[in-house]
């Protein structure tokens, strides 16, 4: 999150954190950047001025990371689909975007045995839930 710091900053998006304690997910740490960048980048982009709560949850052989916002969510009849190429939350022409970045998102996730879901409901935001085969020997913590 440091080097997103200014950008978060500028976007007026607040970030909380809430991790459980050490766990361990496999991944691969610069495909994971991309996927966090991807996350933040969406609060800036579609939800500027609001809280972005991250946190961290061991699920079974599973770890769980969401990502929830306070920003205008999205439409019902939309969700379905955001996750697919050149897909966008939004018809605004004023939010830049091709619609790729959650759609590289969940192919990041998915080549690593993982997945990512959203939630939504208008005017109340938006989770992303991003999951990973739980490493109990070794890996990178959820914390990032």
């Amino acid at each position: 999150m440091g080097i997103l710091r200014p950008s978060l900053e500028k976007a007026g998006v607040t970030v909380a954190t809430d991790f459980a304690p050490e766990v361990f997910a496999r991944g691969d740490r610069f495909r994971m950047e991309q996927v966090f960048n991807n996350l933040f980048a969406n609060a800036m982009k579609y939800a500027p001025g609001s809280e972005l709560i991250v946190s961290t949850r061991a699920a079974g052989s599973f770890i769980s990371i969401s990502f929830k916002d306070s920003g205008p969510g999205i439409a019902p009849e939309r969700l379905p689909y955001i996750f697919e190429r050149f897909e966008r939350a939004t018809d605004s022409s004023r939010i830049s975007g091709l619609g790729l970045g959650l759609y590289i998102t969940r192919e990041i996730m998915e080549a690593q045995g993982g997945s990512i879901t959203a939630k939504s409901k208008p005017r109340e935001g938006v989770t992303f839930e991003i999951s990973l085969p739980r490493d109990e020997s070794a890996g990178m913590t959820a914390a990032g």
